[in-house]
């Protein structure tokens, strides 16, 4: 019998849309999937030998939305992995729009498609009123390649790494305050922002994953994510993370277990950095330890595929 094919449609290959659709195609081996850009998905001839279309972001085709259309709403699933345009907060939105039109588009953009899957549960808990087919399918990270590369050394002064985009989600102010602050003179900061001008390559999942090795503890202060690739990709190399407590971030970090929870101020994040100096080398290791089997227990793909398979069930029924 001939296994349903699968689209996942993709912004650019290296980065995180991709390495999920490995994740979730190497744990589902009932489906034939293929990793297309849109630009390639775009060609009719593409189109015609596919069963099921998965969009790995909303947003890479609601400009496009004819693409979609043109294959059949019918058959197409999507992710929404950010609150950008989706809200709550200013940080969210586009600047100098109107907030009430930019939700009222996204969720019209969404009801269209016939499964959404929310990345986080606060994504879910905003979608499920407004897009009634919206299903929880939370973030997953391959535990082979983002792996330990030795035990962690541990010991003063740590260095705290950070990788992002240069967005207003990510409370770039603050984090620049933090690593400005005297308070925090004790530890060191790798700090690297994605973009144009500054590291682009380092979205690629097979570079970042040899600057993770080298951080003690990730650091994640934004203001509102899905599930930070980051922090999940660094806590399954045996980095424990210091986040603030937004999506799913508090079902893997545990404070004092697995990392740091702190609010999102200067002075929260500066007095963790501090105790840092008092955390022996014996009690760091047991956290990296602690962080990344909490990694291999809860959050493989081969656990995080599920919700996919069961998507793509009802599409294909």
């Amino acid at each position: 019998m001939k296994k349903p094919s699968v689209a996942w449609v993709i912004d650019r290959r290296g980065w995180a849309q991709d390495r999920r659709g490995m994740g979730v195609a190497a744990n589902l081996p009932e489906f034939e999937f293929r990793m297309l850009t849109l630009k390639e998905f775009s060609r009719p001839w593409h189109r015609r030998v596919f069963d099921v279309a998965v969009f790995a972001s909303w947003r890479t085709v609601k400009r496009h939305m004819e693409v979609a259309e043109a294959f059949g709403l019918e058959r197409c699933l999507c992710g929404v992995g950010s609150h950008y345009e989706i809200g709550p907060g200013e940080h969210s939105l586009p600047k100098g729009c109107d907030p009430h039109r930019v939700r009222c588009e996204a969720i019209e953009t969404l009801r269209q498609f016939r499964i959404v899957l929310a990345h986080s549960r606060p994504l879910y808990d905003i979608l499920c009123v407004h897009v009634p087919q919206t299903t929880y399918a939370p973030n997953g990270v391959d535990v082979e390649f983002f792996r330990p590369a030795g035990e962690r050394r541990g010991g003063s002064p740590y260095m705290i790494g950070w990788l992002g985009r240069e967005k207003a989600a990510k409370n770039l102010p603050l984090l620049r305050a933090v690593t400005s602050a005297p308070a925090t003179s004790d530890v060191n900061f790798d700090v690297c922002l994605i973009g144009r001008n500054a590291w682009p390559y380092l979205g690629q999942a097979n570079v970042r994953h040899k600057y993770q090795w080298t951080w003690d503890f990730s650091l994640n202060v934004s203001h509102s994510e899905g599930f930070s690739n980051v922090l999940l990709e660094s806590a399954s190399c045996g980095v424990p993370a210091i986040t603030v407590d937004v999506g799913d971030h508090c079902q893997l970090v545990e404070d004092g277990k697995t990392g740091f929870v702190v609010e999102p101020t200067i002075q929260s994040v500066s007095e963790c950095l501090k105790r840092l100096r008092h955390l022996e080398v014996e009690d760091y290791r047991r956290m990296s330890q602690n962080i990344r089997a909490e990694v291999e227990a809860h959050w493989t793909w081969k656990q995080r595929a599920e919700p996919y398979r069961k998507a793509l069930e009802v599409v294909c029924a």
